[in-house]
């Protein structure tokens, strides 16, 4: 094995002497084709194993002094299973550097005889080091009768490896530096004379091949070689890659210069350290450049911002509605429960004397962001449950390295912060050392207000603040109004054409040049008023007299369940519960104040609530649950009372139904009369229903203005 370029310039001053090539021929057994099969010891030994070869084979390059019986000998290839003085004696499957290409020597010795190979030289006066390693395949440890490597002069002063004994299945590196006083012929060597004892004692050495350096180098001074040349390769490989890479991309163009001082530093490095540097500059290059578009199209995206008129939220999943996007959580989880109307992240541990949290933290990062005013608010709980008078420390909101505290029960949070430069923004939700016991966050927003000292300025405006709020609102109103049409369940044409119209006319009291602070503000309640209005109004049902039938929907991909999922009452004389089912069951809807009434197939019983989640069934009036139907954005509905929206836990098995969950899961809700059941009519209670004004009283009659009966709007005239 040959010093590479990147090796001799790690060595030293004396390592630019690298004289293997000028001394040695096939000094790495890269020369020859390997023999394909065994080596005998013995000649009379080769009609029984099989194979054409016994002795020592001859190797180019290399001289064999004597042959005979009693030793073995050949070139083979790195884990060919080639065997050497018998049947399992092979070859290491790599050097010792960990490579299997290329060539070793093998060669063993029995009953005192002499494995040899040596190769003529005449050495300059001077110092030299031959170094070379060994491996000792499967065999005996005894020790041999003498060790043959190294360089024999031809006058017979020998400076060979002293080591007689080697460790199996192990590689030994063997350093042998002598000093000649003046031009000195001799004949390099390799092999040992063996001791009187057979192949089951005698080493069956391989030999990697020899290098012969100027000068005295040590173990720890070739190790460091050795892995300056593995780096060197490695590197070379590396760098050649990924110039290949960015030829091929469609940034070659704007990365040329790039690529060519790249393509410089492979043509003339000397060292792992220069190819190393040049490949970290290349894969820089391709990042500042990925990190300009990005910067650019980030720019564009917010290009127009203002306090007036701000961004997008531009944080990803800043509701926390979806587990396990945007955000990197450490000991914090996403939470559904009755304490907020949907999903949020919390982190609790028990209140008795005074328990505190270990440390927490979300993260989200948004790169490459422009430059300007940053406006970030949230909602956050963190409290001591156990001592409701303590003041709560350790529970921080940022956004970089602009924090604000958090303490005490659920209220809004606000950071204004100034992004000086362009570059990562980073937002963060932490508790350090905190003597709370709960904290909690939901509904983080993150918006770009374009340049901060403008942004500053026209925060204090009141007619840019009017302006602000007011197309909140026109957002806000907008969305509420955008429902599919078409589906089971609908709003009324003419309240949702109301509500239109409202948005209509808050958008031209925005639009307004004459617009005044007061202006906006009226056209903001009106707006306000409306929406109201359109959420008291509810869903449409088409059709009261008919049986409805509940199917569950699996919201994240909109697909049905690999089995369909019915809810259904299940009665017994113990219970009479509201469950899973594979089964349809009909239930019926009941027009009532502020939504309708599930009724069972037996017209008798409601659905109602059981304690604080579980639905139950009740002809008890107290117990009857008030339901609201949701048109959702897939088409789909979810079903809402007081404590939340209706859910499922675990629908494969089986669980009930419950009313505090977030809306992980939707119903689709089927009309039609099953066979066999009798139509409830409750037309004429709808009939009957009570009348309500738009502030949510009930009257007695309906005089002039607008009303709300059955979960619809009536206008008198």
């Amino acid at each position: 094995m040959l010093v590479a370029a990147g090796m001799t310039a790690s060595m030293g001053a004396w390592a630019q002497a690298d004289v293997t090539s000028q001394y040695l021929t096939n000094a790495d057994f890269s020369q020859g084709t390997p023999i394909t099969v065994g080596v005998c010891t013995y000649a009379k030994d080769m009609t029984n194993n099989g194979t054409e070869y016994s002795q020592l084979v001859p190797v180019e390059g290399w001289d064999i002094p004597a042959n005979g019986d009693a030793r073995a000998g050949g070139l083979v290839a790195f884990g060919s299973g080639v065997w050497i003085g018998g049947p399992g004696y092979v070859a290491p499957l790599t050097n010792s550097d960990g490579e299997s290409t290329g060539n070793i020597l093998g060669l063993v010795g029995v009953w005192t005889g002499t494995a040899q190979y040596t190769q003529n030289a005449t050495l300059p006066a001077g110092t030299y080091t031959l170094v070379l390693g060994v491996y000792n395949s499967k065999g005996g440890t005894s020790a041999f009768s003498k060790n043959l490597i190294g360089f024999i002069e031809n006058g017979g002063t020998e400076h060979l490896a002293t080591t007689t004994t080697y460790a199996v299945n192990t590689w030994k590196y063997e350093f042998i530096t002598f000093t000649l006083a003046e031009e000195t012929a001799g004949k390099f060597s390799l092999g040992y004379t063996s001791a009187n004892a057979g192949s089951g004692s005698m080493p069956h050495l391989f030999l990697s091949g020899i290098q012969l350096f100027n000068g005295e180098i040590n173990a720890e001074e070739y190790e460091a070689a050795k892995q300056e040349t593995r780096e060197f390769k490695e590197y070379t490989i590396l760098l050649t890659e990924e110039i290949n890479k960015v030829k091929a991309s469609e940034d070659a163009d704007e990365l040329a210069d790039a690529i060519a001082a790249a393509e410089q530093a492979l043509a003339n490095a000397t060292t792992s350290a220069e190819l190393k540097q040049a490949l970290e500059a290349l894969k820089a290059a391709e990042e500042a450049l990925a990190d300009s578009k990005e910067l650019a199209e980030n720019t564009a995206k917010l290009e127009g911002s203002s306090y007036a008129n701000p961004s997008a939220d531009q944080l990803v999943n800043g509701s926390f509605d979806t587990a396990d996007l945007g955000w990197s959580l450490n000991n914090m989880k996403y939470q559904a429960n009755n304490e907020r109307p949907t999903r949020y992240i919390e982190q609790w541990t028990s209140q008795a004397n005074n328990g505190h949290l270990n440390d927490g933290s979300a993260t989200q990062t948004l790169t490459n962001m422009p430059a300007g005013a940053y406006v970030l608010t949230g909602e956050a709980n963190a409290v001591q449950q156990a001592n409701a008078e303590l003041e709560i420390t350790g529970v921080t909101i940022s956004v970089n390295s602009q924090p604000v505290d958090v303490a005490g029960p659920w209220h809004n949070y606000e950071i204004i912060y100034n992004h000086q430069e362009a570059g990562d923004i980073t937002v963060t939700i932490a508790f350090t050392e905190t003597n709370a016991n709960w904290v909690a966050f939901d509904d983080f927003k993150l918006v770009y207000g374009g340049d901060y000292e403008k942004y500053m300025q026209d925060k204090d405006n009141p007619l840019l603040g009017a302006k602000k709020e007011l197309q909140e609102a026109i957002a806000n109103a907008t969305s509420i109004a955008d429902v599919p049409t078409g589906k089971l369940f609908q709003k009324d044409a003419a309240d949702k054409k109301a509500l239109e119209d409202a948005v209509a006319a808050a958008q031209a009291a925005l639009d307004a040049e004459d617009a005044t602070q007061e202006s906006l503000a009226a056209a903001k309640t009106t707006l306000e008023a409306a929406v109201e209005a359109f959420k008291a109004a509810g869903v449409v049902l088409p059709d009261a007299d008919k049986a409805y039938v509940f199917q569950l929907m699996q919201k994240d991909s909109n697909t049905k369940p690999a089995a369909s999922v019915y809810l259904a009452l299940n009665v017994t004389e113990e219970t009479s519960d509201v469950v899973l089912s594979d089964a349809e069951y009909p239930f019926y809807f009941e027009a009532t104040e502020g939504g309708y009434f599930l009724k069972a197939t037996d017209t008798e019983n409601y659905v109602g609530i059981a304690g604080n989640n579980n639905w139950t069934m009740s002809a008890d009036a107290d117990k009857k649950a008030v339901i609201t139907v949701e048109v959702m954005a897939d088409g789909y509905y979810a079903l809402k009372e007081a404590k939340g929206y209706i859910g499922v836990d675990n629908v494969e098995a089986g669980s009930l139904c419950y009313a505090n969950k977030a809306v992980s899961n939707e119903w689709e809700i089927i009309a039609g009369t099953p066979t066999g059941l009798t139509t409830v009519n409750t037309a004429a209670a709808a009939g009957n229903a009570a009348i309500y004004n738009l502030a949510g009283q009930q009257v007695k009659s309906a005089q002039k203005g607008l009303y709300i009966k059955n979960g619809r709007k009536y206008i008198v005239k």
